[in-house]
């Protein structure tokens, strides 16, 4: 299965080389629209815009002087990501 799976990747890749469009060049203009469009705007993250440190420490000095608990993420395996 892993064979037939590599071999039309390859015939794939030979495929799109041989018969795919050469890249275009893109006006300066259509280039920052497409920018603007593909950017992340304000409010659509909200929890990208929070304070979020990797120190625990720091967090822990933030909250108490803040009076407000901690919320510590985690990754997929249980590892610490970040303190806010």
């Amino acid at each position: 299965m892993i064979r037939v799976i590599g071999l039309f990747m390859l015939v794939l890749g030979v495929v799109g080389a041989v018969y795919g469009d050469e890249p275009r060049a893109v006006s300066s203009d259509k280039f920052a629209a497409i920018h603007r469009m593909i950017k992340r705007q304000p409010g659509e993250w909200p929890w990208a815009e929070l304070p979020w440190t990797i120190d625990f420490a720091d967090a822990q000095r933030k909250a108490i002087s803040a009076g407000k608990p901690i919320f510590v993420a985690l990754a997929a395996q249980g590892s610490p990501v970040g303190c806010l």
